[in-house]
């Protein structure tokens, strides 16, 4: 069958994300729960009770709760990637030596 100018090919729309793993997540997250860890008598989201009770946990010393927190809170530290190869390696012995290429390198002026 010939492609019609103008017709949609997906006449039924994009499928929806409902079954994903973030929306179930989400989905759950949202769902209300007891307050049985803290006792303040209300009900409050899964999220929150799962917030609250790391934060017990880093209060409590445990480390990984707190690196949780921190790495929700501020994000994760940038970690510096260095990669050698042997044209880094190289040109970086050149330049330490004071030459690039068999010449010597001259010191910027500055004003």
């Amino acid at each position: 069958m010939p492609f019609k100018r103008g017709t949609s090919g997906n006449s039924n729309g994009r499928p929806s994300k409902s079954n994903t793993w973030s929306a179930m997540v989400a989905k759950v997250g949202r769902q209300k729960v007891d307050d049985d860890l803290w006792q303040t008598g209300k009900k409050m989201s899964r999220k929150e009770y799962v917030v609250r009770a790391i934060f017990k946990m880093a209060e409590e010393g445990n480390v990984r709760a707190a690196q949780a927190l921190w790495d929700r809170e501020d994000g994760k530290p940038m970690q510096q990637i260095i990669q050698e190869t042997d044209t880094h390696v190289h040109v970086t012995r050149e330049i330490v030596d004071g030459e690039l290429d068999g010449k010597e390198l001259e010191d910027p002026e500055v004003d």
